[in-house]
């Protein structure tokens, strides 16, 4: 073998060991950002100490095996981005275990929560890590968002109405300072609406418009009042018993919803449903009379007016005729 050759051979050797290093250094890189540090201290120890670049790599694999929590936490956010949910929450759960009550974990532990109820629909499991992280952090902020995400599993994504009832109902009475109770007072009256608890739902509405008049929920509330007592009428209706001051009384709600909300985008359905409830009673007139002066932007609500519209005009007609 020539001298030139085996120059050739040996130069071909370390552009390959340099581009391995480059290569290694790189998926080291994407792993952890803590192992950056460690090539470069590893680097300057074989600098130091003349090293062999194999074992320099090999302690470096090995500082990168064993992940710190942090490191966990990261490889686990990565997962999550990369939308590999599974691989996510077996990271995060990693990184708990490693913490305990620390603050990296428990935001691991909430983290891990957050992804199972939104993603893979492991609804009871998250609300067992939710409640395990209430016992190691209650009356923290992070329990706050805890008992929020809780609330919104049984209401939202279980429609478990009766549970968030009593989980809406805990946070009403544990901090009158939260900024956030309307909006559980309004979960509550909307869960008791949805169980037909009616006379229930109305008075919790009334609580909230009460309670807090001013804040965005005493709106709906308002409106959802008379949809209520719209809701009790039907009922009364269908169990035989007379409905006519519960129909009164929706109107009543409607017309205080115009009062105190007139520039609101709902007054046109307020309009809508306060000519339903006048056909309801019978007042013919006047539900034509309302429904006549409703235009509504959208084609299909537009059709359902004027498919109303015209069978007040022929139960008027019919009536008539009878007279």
């Amino acid at each position: 073998m020539t001298r030139n050759s085996c120059r050739s051979k040996q130069l071909r050797k370390k552009k390959l060991k340099r581009q391995v290093t480059v290569e290694v250094i790189q998926r080291l890189t994407e792993q952890a950002p803590k192992v950056v540090l460690l090539l470069r201290r590893l680097i300057h120890l074989k600098q130091r100490t003349k090293t062999g670049l194999g074992l320099v790599l090999l302690m470096a694999i090995m500082g990168c095996t064993s992940q710190s929590p942090r490191a966990r936490f990261l490889m686990a956010e990565k997962l999550w981005q990369e939308q590999r949910y599974e691989a996510a929450v077996a990271e995060y759960d990693k990184v708990q275990q490693k913490e305990g009550p620390s603050d990296l974990g428990i935001q691991a532990l909430l983290r891990s929560a957050q992804t199972e109820t939104l993603f893979l629909n492991h609804h009871l499991s998250a609300i067992r890590r939710l409640n395990r992280l209430l016992e190691m952090k209650s009356g923290t902020p992070i329990a706050k968002d805890a008992d929020k995400l809780i609330g919104e599993i049984l209401f939202q994504r279980l429609e478990a109405y009766d549970q968030a009832i009593t989980q809406y109902t805990r946070m009403i009475e544990k901090d009158e300072r939260d900024p956030d109770r309307p909006e559980y007072f309004y979960r509550v009256g909307k869960s008791q609406y949805y169980l037909t608890r009616f006379n229930e739902a109305a008075q919790t509405y009334e609580a909230l418009i009460r309670l807090f008049p001013s804040s965005r929920w005493a709106e709906k509330s308002q409106y959802d009042l008379g949809l209520t007592w719209s809701a009790l009428a039907g009922q009364r209706q269908v169990r035989g018993e007379s409905a006519s001051e519960a129909w009164k009384t929706a109107i009543m709600e409607f017309e205080q919803f115009k009062k105190t909300y007139g520039q609101s985008p709902l007054i046109t359905h307020v309009e809508f449903d306060i000519a339903s409830c006048y056909e309801e009673l019978e007042q013919l007139t006047e539900a034509e009379e309302i429904l006549s002066r409703i235009k509504f932007s959208d084609p299909r609500e537009q059709a359902l007016v004027d498919q109303k519209l015209n069978r007040i005009k022929s139960r008027k007609t019919q009536k008539n005729l009878k007279e």
